[in-house]
Protein backbone atom coordinates (compact mmCIF):
# COMPACT_ATOMS: atom_id res chain seq x y z
CA UNK A 1 0.00 0.00 0.00
CA UNK A 2 0.96 3.47 -0.41
CA UNK A 3 1.00 4.49 3.41
CA UNK A 4 3.25 1.43 4.12
CA UNK A 5 1.12 -0.37 5.89
CA UNK A 6 0.97 -4.10 5.10
CA UNK A 7 -1.61 -6.40 5.44
CA UNK A 8 -0.37 -9.44 4.47
CA UNK A 9 1.26 -12.41 6.40
CA UNK A 10 3.37 -15.10 4.26
CA UNK A 11 3.08 -18.99 5.01
CA UNK A 12 6.02 -20.43 3.40
CA UNK A 13 7.58 -24.26 3.03
CA UNK A 14 10.93 -24.42 1.86
CA UNK A 15 12.85 -27.93 0.82
CA UNK A 16 16.59 -28.09 -0.27
CA UNK A 17 18.33 -31.60 -1.19
CA UNK A 18 22.30 -31.46 -1.88
CA UNK A 19 22.55 -34.65 -2.52
CA UNK A 20 25.13 -36.31 -4.60
CA UNK A 21 28.58 -37.51 -4.59
CA UNK A 22 31.68 -36.47 -6.72
CA UNK A 23 33.50 -39.32 -8.48
CA UNK A 24 36.43 -38.96 -5.51
CA UNK A 25 36.74 -36.68 -2.57
CA UNK A 26 35.13 -33.50 -2.44
CA UNK A 27 37.55 -30.82 -1.41
CA UNK A 28 36.98 -29.98 2.43
CA UNK A 29 36.09 -26.54 1.01
CA UNK A 30 33.60 -27.87 -0.94
CA UNK A 31 31.68 -30.24 1.32
CA UNK A 32 28.42 -29.99 3.22
CA UNK A 33 29.02 -27.80 6.62
CA UNK A 34 26.47 -28.71 9.45
CA UNK A 35 26.64 -24.81 10.10
CA UNK A 36 25.34 -24.11 6.27
CA UNK A 37 22.08 -26.39 7.47
CA UNK A 38 21.60 -25.41 11.00
CA UNK A 39 20.49 -21.80 12.25
CA UNK A 40 21.59 -22.82 15.42
CA UNK A 41 25.25 -22.45 14.19
CA UNK A 42 27.30 -19.62 12.47
CA UNK A 43 27.37 -20.70 8.63
CA UNK A 44 30.74 -20.00 6.71
CA UNK A 45 31.35 -16.11 6.17
CA UNK A 46 33.21 -16.19 2.46
CA UNK A 47 34.15 -19.68 2.46
CA UNK A 48 35.26 -20.12 5.84
CA UNK A 49 34.17 -21.83 8.76
CA UNK A 50 34.44 -19.81 11.78
CA UNK A 51 32.93 -22.33 13.93
CA UNK A 52 34.05 -25.56 16.09
CA UNK A 53 31.15 -26.55 17.50
CA UNK A 54 28.76 -29.94 16.55
CA UNK A 55 25.07 -29.74 15.72
CA UNK A 56 22.75 -29.16 18.93
CA UNK A 57 21.82 -33.00 18.54
CA UNK A 58 18.34 -32.43 19.60
CA UNK A 59 17.20 -35.84 18.94
CA UNK A 60 20.20 -37.73 20.60
CA UNK A 61 21.62 -39.18 17.21
CA UNK A 62 24.72 -39.57 15.46
CA UNK A 63 24.94 -36.34 13.91
CA UNK A 64 26.71 -34.75 16.97
CA UNK A 65 29.77 -36.39 15.38
CA UNK A 66 29.03 -34.97 11.90
CA UNK A 67 30.86 -31.19 10.84
CA UNK A 68 31.40 -31.96 7.55
CA UNK A 69 29.24 -34.28 5.02
CA UNK A 70 29.35 -35.40 1.12
CA UNK A 71 25.38 -35.62 1.41
CA UNK A 72 22.92 -33.06 2.85
CA UNK A 73 18.86 -32.37 2.68
CA UNK A 74 17.13 -29.93 4.44
CA UNK A 75 12.95 -28.87 4.58
CA UNK A 76 11.65 -25.89 6.91
CA UNK A 77 8.83 -23.87 6.99
CA UNK A 78 8.63 -20.37 7.80
CA UNK A 79 5.83 -17.96 8.70
CA UNK A 80 6.38 -14.20 7.93
CA UNK A 81 4.73 -10.66 8.91
CA UNK A 82 5.05 -8.46 7.08
CA UNK A 83 5.94 -5.34 9.07
CA UNK A 84 6.92 -1.95 6.63
CA UNK A 85 6.76 -2.06 2.89
CA UNK A 86 8.66 0.52 1.27
CA UNK A 87 9.94 2.17 -2.06
CA UNK A 88 13.11 4.03 -1.49
CA UNK A 89 16.07 2.50 0.62
CA UNK A 90 13.96 -0.11 2.89
CA UNK A 91 11.89 -1.81 0.68
CA UNK A 92 10.27 -4.00 3.58
CA UNK A 93 10.69 -5.45 7.30
CA UNK A 94 9.34 -8.74 7.58
CA UNK A 95 9.15 -10.89 10.95
CA UNK A 96 9.63 -14.32 10.46
CA UNK A 97 9.44 -17.27 12.33
CA UNK A 98 11.55 -20.59 10.83
CA UNK A 99 11.39 -24.26 11.64
CA UNK A 100 12.77 -27.21 10.00
CA UNK A 101 14.82 -30.48 10.10
CA UNK A 102 18.52 -31.06 8.38
CA UNK A 103 20.17 -34.04 7.59
CA UNK A 104 24.43 -34.20 6.96
CA UNK A 105 26.51 -37.57 6.67
CA UNK A 106 29.46 -38.31 4.82
CA UNK A 107 30.34 -41.56 3.16
CA UNK A 108 32.28 -42.52 6.01
CA UNK A 109 28.96 -42.52 8.25
CA UNK A 110 27.15 -44.45 6.15
CA UNK A 111 29.73 -47.05 5.77
CA UNK A 112 31.06 -47.30 8.54
CA UNK A 113 28.87 -45.53 11.40
CA UNK A 114 30.24 -44.32 14.46
CA UNK A 115 30.42 -46.88 17.27
CA UNK A 116 27.83 -46.51 20.05
CA UNK A 117 24.13 -45.78 17.75
CA UNK A 118 21.81 -48.58 16.65
CA UNK A 119 19.04 -48.50 15.04
CA UNK A 120 17.00 -45.02 14.49
CA UNK A 121 20.16 -42.71 16.40
CA UNK A 122 22.19 -44.08 13.19
CA UNK A 123 20.21 -41.53 11.04
CA UNK A 124 22.00 -38.10 11.24
CA UNK A 125 19.48 -35.23 11.32
CA UNK A 126 18.56 -32.53 13.59
CA UNK A 127 16.43 -29.60 14.29
CA UNK A 128 16.61 -26.17 13.51
CA UNK A 129 14.85 -22.70 14.22
CA UNK A 130 14.97 -19.16 14.24
CA UNK A 131 12.80 -15.87 14.88
CA UNK A 132 13.57 -12.75 13.89
CA UNK A 133 13.44 -9.33 11.56
CA UNK A 134 14.54 -9.47 8.59
CA UNK A 135 15.21 -5.95 6.46
CA UNK A 136 15.37 -5.97 2.57
CA UNK A 137 16.91 -2.29 1.42
CA UNK A 138 18.99 -0.97 -1.47
CA UNK A 139 22.11 -2.22 0.45
CA UNK A 140 21.31 -5.96 0.90
CA UNK A 141 19.57 -8.06 2.92
CA UNK A 142 19.98 -7.81 6.74
CA UNK A 143 18.57 -10.72 9.58
CA UNK A 144 18.87 -10.02 12.93
CA UNK A 145 17.98 -13.13 14.92
CA UNK A 146 17.60 -15.21 17.86
CA UNK A 147 18.89 -18.72 16.60
CA UNK A 148 22.16 -18.01 16.74
CA UNK A 149 22.53 -16.40 19.86
CA UNK A 150 20.96 -19.27 21.50
CA UNK A 151 23.11 -21.84 20.46
CA UNK A 152 25.30 -20.56 22.48
CA UNK A 153 23.11 -21.82 25.61
CA UNK A 154 25.26 -24.42 27.71
CA UNK A 155 22.16 -27.00 26.74
CA UNK A 156 23.11 -26.69 23.09
CA UNK A 157 26.87 -26.63 23.69
CA UNK A 158 29.24 -29.41 23.20
CA UNK A 159 29.46 -29.79 26.63
CA UNK A 160 26.60 -31.75 27.05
Amino acid sequence: MEDGTVDAVVLAAAGLARLGHDAGRAPFFERYYVGDLSDFRAGRVLGMNVERRPAPNFFNNDIVEVRYGDYAAKIDFEYRIPLYKGTRSVYGIDLFARAGLFGIAGKRDIVDPPYGYRGARLIPIDFTANLGVQIDTSAGGFTFALANAIGFLPALSEER
